[in-house]
Order: structure tokens, then sequence, then C-alpha cells
């Protein structure tokens, strides 16, 4: 899969082409920049600023209104519709999903989304061909590395991870904790599935690509890229192969 990514220029338009089968767009956004789309404030639901009003901190505050106002205005731009007419769901899981149906072009395939945020960047990706996750963390001092490799990661990761220089570990710990949570939101379980049960591989592809190993089910159809990002950032994409997602959607049917 192809990422494409988006720039500002290109969400200040009046119309945006929807992602190719084999791409996916990216968007990564300062919220710094929050002025340039604060008159869109006005498209939350009542929900949405109900949960932006609960957050105490600023920042907390200010990474979800930016996320979630910028979903909307990509939405809009690709399905032209207006925002604040769009509706979501939530799986069981806490995965967003665009609803009801009416909201949708109905000439148009159907969008996969999905959102992070941490310090001062907001991630989100879309799809018209797979489902997907993602996930940004920035770099913070004083983690407990070893500690979150052995509760959260493979057996087998830990290993690895023992056998690396004190300089190593922390970039193992957050560029597989991204590869991780960008994998278990694209499935739709979040923690609900244990993060024992699966090994990530880094695979010999150019682009440094992940797969799903060691696992009772069958993810080999599941690929982790990572995303360019800022220095002290990290990021990740997990998408299904758009041959096994449309061999998905079409036994659901």
């Amino acid at each position: 899969m192809k990422l494409n990514y988006l720039s500002v220029k290109n969400i200040s338009e009046k119309e945006l082409l929807l992602p190719a089968a084999d791409s996916i767009d990216i968007c990564i956004f300062p919220i710094d920049d929050f002025s340039s789309i604060a008159d869109d404030e006005s498209s939350l639901s009542l929900l949405e600023r109900k949960r932006a009003s609960c957050l105490r901190q600023g920042g907390d505050k200010l990474r979800f209104m930016a996320s979630r106002i910028l979903l909307r205005r990509i939405l809009s731009l690709y399905l032209s519709c207006p925002a604040e007419r769009l509706s979501f769901s939530t799986g069981a899981h806490g995965k967003p999903a665009l609803s009801p149906e009416e909201t949708r072009k109905k000439s148009s395939p159907e969008i996969q989304f999905n959102l992070s945020h941490s310090g001062r960047l907001v991630a989100l990706a879309f799809s018209t061909s797979s489902p997907l996750g993602i996930d940004i963390e920035n770099t913070r001092r004083n983690i407990r590395a070893e500690t979150l490799v052995r509760r959260f990661f493979h057996p087998d990761e830990y290993l690895e991870f023992l056998k690396l220089d004190s300089a190593a570990r922390q970039d193992f710990l957050l560029r597989r904790w991204t590869v991780r949570e960008a994998f278990l939101k694209g499935i739709g379980s979040g923690f609900s599935m244990s993060p024992a049960s699966f090994y990530v591989e880094e695979t010999s592809h150019p682009s440094s690509l992940f797969r799903i190993k060691k696992s009772q089910e069958d993810y080999s159809s599941w690929r982790i890229k990572p995303i360019f990002v800022p220095d002290g950032y990290y990021c990740s994409v997990a998408y299904q192969t758009p041959s096994a997602a449309r061999i998905k959607g079409d036994s659901v049917q």
C-alpha cells in the first residue's frame, strides 16, 4: 500500500479525492496550528463537545478537538457532505466508524478511518479498501522500558529487547508499541486481546514492514508500516492487504 500524506493545502480545498484502492491517506497535524481549523468547531456534535469539556488538561482538550474537527473536515471533503451532518458509531471496543448509511455517497466505496494523538501531533488515516489502525506516540523521559516490554510484548520480543544496548531499548519499545497499538486498533480489538498473544516480526522489506506472527489467529494478511513524523515521535499504520480485505468483505455479504 502506498502512503499519501495530506498537506494543509489539501484539507483546505473544497473537495478531496477518495484514497485509491492501493493507497492510504495520512494526515499528521500539529495542534499548534489549531487556529487554522478552529472555525470548524461548530461541526462537532453535542456529545463531542461534552467529551471535550470533561477534559481537564488543556493539551488533552486541544488534541481531542483537533482530531475530531480534522476527521469531520476530511470526511466531508471526501463525501461532499457537510461536516456537521456526519455521525459516528463505535465498535464493541471503541473503534469509530461512519453511520448512518445516508451520510455517505451511495456511489462511493466505504471509507475506513482511524485516528490517534500524542504530544503536539494528531494523526489520521483513511482507506477505501482495508480496515486500518494508526497510533502515534511521543518520546518521554523516565520510561520503564523493560517493565513495559516484559508486561505488554510477546516473550520472544522481550528476549530481543534484552539483547539491545540501553540506547536502542527505548527506540525498540516505542516503535513496537505503535506497531502493536496500530494493529490492535486495526482489527478492532483494543487491549481485549492479550498483547502477549502475538509476536511482531520486522521484515527485511525496504519500507520496514512489520508482520504479526505466533498467534492463534491467522493475521498473515496484515501489514504495519512506520509513518514519517518529526523527531521525538513514533507513528505506525496497520492495514490488511487489499485482496484479503475484499475476500473478507465478500464473505460477510
